[in-house]
């Protein structure tokens, strides 16, 4: 799909603006939930470039019309999530990366600065305390961003957005059952927003509530059929019950929706080796390596599966390759099975 290059803009109280551009906020967003990722020999965690989102609210209502249910700024549905190395402006050019950073870098620090302003002239508007909030949270300022969403729904408890970023920030920080609390707000004042529905499932898979999770991402997908990260993250629910039937069916519809997004492929190839599908498994993990030469985790499950057909020249290789990356477990399976092939 292409992408047309937008701009949020935060609206103060008093007609003017500080306009952020779009690109450069999901950029650097991306690049800074990217650790969030837990890229273990088993599989790939669900990845925050599908499922988290932040959006800035105008100084009125509007914002909250049904053009944007979802709150995000980003959704399976505008294809691939974009990458730290830049987004085709419209006249095709790039956007130098470390350019992109210095200039989305000061967007914020003056947005938050035109806030700080909106603040102390206007005390009482949630909007002020929650548009701050994302800058914060963007930021990677966690406790400020807390702190901001805690004063937004003080002033306003129906401030939907609010809870469900809140539920983000409790979520970064491992703390998932604030995060299902926030969620379960979220969808109380708005029962069809996707979002908090998938949002909530993954907390739910992470305190091992697979059921539960579950639950939640059939209600996500039968908001939207075309809800990827539902269908990406129900695999994993599918997978820890041991179900790989149902997880490979749910792999094979994420990556109908969206064929380039390299975990599916890796996960799916490890679901394959768990039936005991060792050749189905290694064109998966080539897929994930075609797609990404730098995808360490794919070499060494590509290695595992190789190991499992008794190909131990291929194994060695791939761990081999692995451990060069960097990647440790690669390098524990070198030592495991043999020698670095030369």
């Amino acid at each position: 799909m292409n992408h047309e290059k937008k701009s949020i803009f935060i609206l103060g109280t008093s007609n003017n603006h500080m306009k952020i551009n779009f690109f450069l906020l999901l950029c650097l967003l991306l690049t800074s939930l990217s650790n969030c990722s837990n890229k273990s020999s088993e599989g790939v965690a669900p990845d925050p470039q599908l499922h988290h989102g932040y959006v800035l609210q105008e100084y009125n209502e509007n914002i909250l019309a049904k053009k944007n249910p979802g709150h995000t700024i980003n959704s399976a549905k505008d294809g691939p999530a974009l990458s730290a190395s830049g987004q085709q402006g419209s006249k095709g050019t790039k956007n130098h990366p470390q350019e992109d950073k210095a200039v989305f870098k000061k967007d914020i620090y003056h947005a938050i600065r035109e806030i700080d302003k909106d603040v102390v002239v206007y005390p009482n508007d949630s909007k002020s305390y929650y548009n701050r909030g994302c800058l914060y949270q963007i930021k990677g300022d966690l406790n400020r961003a807390l702190e901001d969403y805690d004063t937004a729904i003080e002033l306003n408890p129906r401030l939907t957005p609010a809870y469900y970023n809140r539920g983000l920030v409790y979520f970064d920080e491992g703390d998932y059952w604030r995060a299902i609390r926030d969620y379960n707000m979220a969808i109380k004042l708005d029962p069809s927003f996707t979002q908090a529905y998938n949002n909530r499932g993954i907390a739910h898979n992470l305190r091992g509530e697979y059921d539960r999770a579950l639950k939640n991402f059939d209600k996500a997908i039968w908001l939207d059929p075309e809800h990827a990260p539902a269908y990406f993250n129900r695999a994993l629910a599918f997978t820890k019950k041991g179900n790989f039937d149902r997880a490979i069916k749910d792999y094979n519809k994420t990556i109908e929706l969206n064929p380039d997004y390299i975990p599916i492929y890796n996960n799916r190839g490890n679901t394959y080796r768990s039936k005991g599908d060792f050749d189905l498994a290694i064109n998966d993990f080539n897929k994930a390596i075609s797609l990404d030469p730098e995808f360490t985790v794919a070499y060494h499950n590509r290695g595992r599966a190789h190991a499992d057909k008794g190909n131990l020249k291929e194994a060695l290789a791939d761990f081999t390759q692995g451990c060069k990356m960097g990647y440790e477990p690669a390098c524990i399976k070198l030592r495991l099975v043999g020698e670095p092939v030369p």
